[in-house]
């Protein structure tokens, strides 16, 4: 009896194979996925792989995060121009990618090789200079390497390196890539306002510089970009003075056109003192200067320092760097421009309404017509106050191995001394608010720096007497406000 039950389910079986066998030999053929395990022998999986939704499909938390910096009013009015050069665009540009360009709703990226970098168009600022020029001056005898093979022929005493030292009070005259940069200023100019003529404002930076995006906004709500304004960090060199490029300087629509006018106007006279001269930045004020655009001065706003190194209680005359506005510094590593980018996110997080922990907008941002209706209240711009109490004694802690705070005085007869000794006799000097100990000895010093990575050295601040020094600093209410004159 048993042997008839089962002939029937045997053809059941069967049948049901040839059905599913059938049915699939119809399809096309999954995607074979190769599993390997080192207890089991190789076989092979079929399985199917999904179809990527389209982002509108994502459910809104999944779908691409806008970064509030980029909403904020005003943007839009705004070029960034980013001038780098052939021998350290490798170590300085990248880090922008991925941080303060996610801000600037448009940049424009100009060098002494033209090229696409890592996806971004680089133009060569150099174009207009006149060709028996770069064929001739031997300023440009790296730019007619360049041109004829490419970055690949920079040696490696050429690159400029991840790190970022200030040039001093000539420049880095030595230095081919120095020389040539001073070509570059009033051509990329000329380049800027024929690529975008109708922007309200241009700002010119550095890869080395970080801009506070969200305070010059703020403040550009104060300008007028109708009339021809010129403002940045006063430097004066011989009787000219001008914005220093380091700093970043900022021209106003109308300022930007009379400028370059003057320069395609005089091209020959504008190359000769270019010729003579060893700093770009001071030629292109000089060319603002003759036609009637002076320099509003406007440090400490725009500053051309590196927060670790700066004096805090700088002053000159009513304007106090501790009590004013950030937009710049300058001379920053990569590591640094990260830093202060994820602290602007966090504080323009806290600000704003409708943001995320991260500073970043998960949904449409409002109308930007309601956004201008909202200005930042004074406690909510960024002073250097700020960024001193919230980015870098934050990031500082009481004693770091392998940093060098640059304490200046090395203390006779202290040859192998441990920390803690070197802290008991900075301790003992009531001027000392930071020390630190390498091969030589102890140093103490009475000015605080944040400093920088250094081998076989450690650090240390009396956190305590750091607090008591920023107390005694005082801001008047002349000195809450934006400089606009």
């Amino acid at each position: 009896m048993t042997r008839y039950i089962a002939k029937p389910i045997i053809l059941l079986v069967v049948l049901a194979t040839v059905l599913i066998v059938t049915q699939l030999s119809n399809k096309s053929p999954l995607p074979i996925v190769t599993i390997r395990s080192q207890h089991r022998p190789h076989y092979v999986h079929r399985r199917p792989f999904p179809k990527s939704p389209s982002l509108e499909e994502l459910p809104e938390p999944l779908q691409p995060q806008i970064p509030r910096c980029r909403t904020l009013p005003g943007a839009e009015d705004v070029l960034v121009v980013m001038r780098t050069g052939s021998t350290e665009i490798k170590d300085k540009l990248p880090i922008h990618f991925n941080t303060t360009f996610k801000c600037y709703p448009d940049t424009l990226l100009f060098s002494d090789y033209a090229e696409t970098f890592e996806g971004y168009e680089i133009h060569d600022a150099l174009a207009r200079v006149p060709e028996h020029i770069k064929q001739t001056n031997e300023d440009f005898e790296l730019y007619r390497r360049l041109r004829e093979n490419g970055r690949g022929v920079l040696t490696e005493s050429e690159l400029s390196g991840p790190e970022s030292p200030d040039s001093g009070q000539i420049g880095k005259l030595e230095n081919k890539g120095w020389k040539l940069d001073k070509w570059k200023f009033l051509p990329m100019m000329a380049d800027v306002l024929e690529m975008r003529p109708d922007k309200k404002f241009y700002i010119f930076v550095e890869p080395d510089t970080y801009l506070m995006w969200s305070n010059l906004l703020e403040w550009l709500r104060t300008v007028d970009p109708s009339q021809e304004r010129y403002f940045g960090s006063e430097t004066m060199i011989g009787e000219d003075l001008f914005g220093h490029g380091g700093s970043a300087f900022l021209l106003t629509n109308s300022a930007l056109k009379k400028g370059v006018g003057s320069y395609l106007s005089r091209t020959e006279y504008w190359d000769e003192v270019t010729n003579w001269h060893w700093a770009g930045d001071c030629v292109a004020g000089k060319a603002l200067s003759e036609v009637g655009i002076p320099l509003t001065f406007s440090w400490p706003m725009f500053q051309g320092g590196n927060p670790a190194h700066i004096s805090w209680n700088e002053a000159k005359g009513p304007n106090k760097l501790w009590c004013s506005p950030v937009f710049t510094y300058h001379h920053l590593t990569s590591r640094e421009v990260e830093g202060l980018w994820k602290f602007e996110q966090r504080w323009v997080s806290r600000q704003h309404a409708r943001t995320g922990e991260d500073g970043v907008v998960a949904h449409i941002p409002r109308p930007q017509s309601v956004l201008a209706e909202s200005p930042l209240s004074r406690d909510s711009i960024i002073r250097h106050r700020n960024v001193f109490d919230d980015y870098l004694l934050k990031n500082l802690k009481a004693r770091q191995r392998n940093w060098r705070n640059n304490a200046g005085s090395l203390l006779e007869n202290t040859k192998g001394i441990s920390m803690s000794d070197c802290r008991t006799l900075c301790q003992y000097d009531e001027t000392c608010v930071q020390f630190s100990v390498d091969a030589s000895g102890c140093f103490v010093g009475d000015r605080f720096e944040g400093g920088q990575a250094g081998e076989h050295v450690q650090s240390g601040w009396l956190m305590d007497r750091i607090d008591a020094w920023t107390k005694t600093f005082r801001c008047e209410d002349r000195n809450l406000d934006w400089i606009t004159r």
